[in-house]
């Protein structure tokens, strides 16, 4: 069977060890109005996205941080803005430079629970 170019990623999670805290946290950080509700039978909190892009949720685990992937989150302003805002609400910048690439910039952090995020910052 061969993929077609419609969008690969449909879904991502995040696990983390206390919901509403994760929700006052990427709040904090993204100001992104994250409410927690009900899909299916458990509580999330859904980030939003624009018609027909991959979304992602916070969900409860017993077991956060699992070591998987590295989810990149667009920031609406600069990096350096956004690493200051991970450092208040209680994450982790990670020490490192800033990455340049042909996309934008970013630079890593670790949520409240050890998640790998990044802070992308889309070229003006």
């Amino acid at each position: 069977m061969t993929q077609s170019n419609q969008q690969m990623l449909m879904w991502s999670e995040l696990p983390v060890s206390n919901l509403e805290n994760a929700v006052a946290f990427y709040n904090a950080v993204f100001d992104y109005g994250l409410e927690i509700t009900m899909m299916g039978p458990q509580e999330v909190a859904i980030f939003p996205v624009s018609d027909g892009a991959a979304s992602t949720n916070l969900y409860q685990s017993d077991a956060p941080n699992s070591g998987g992937a590295t989810l990149h989150f667009r920031v609406a302003d600069s990096v350096e803005a956004a690493m200051e805002r991970v450092t208040q609400a209680g994450g982790t910048v990670i020490p490192m430079p800033i990455v340049d690439i042909p996309e934008g910039r970013f630079i890593k952090a670790l949520d409240l629970d050890g998640n790998s995020i990044a802070l992308f910052q889309a070229p003006a």
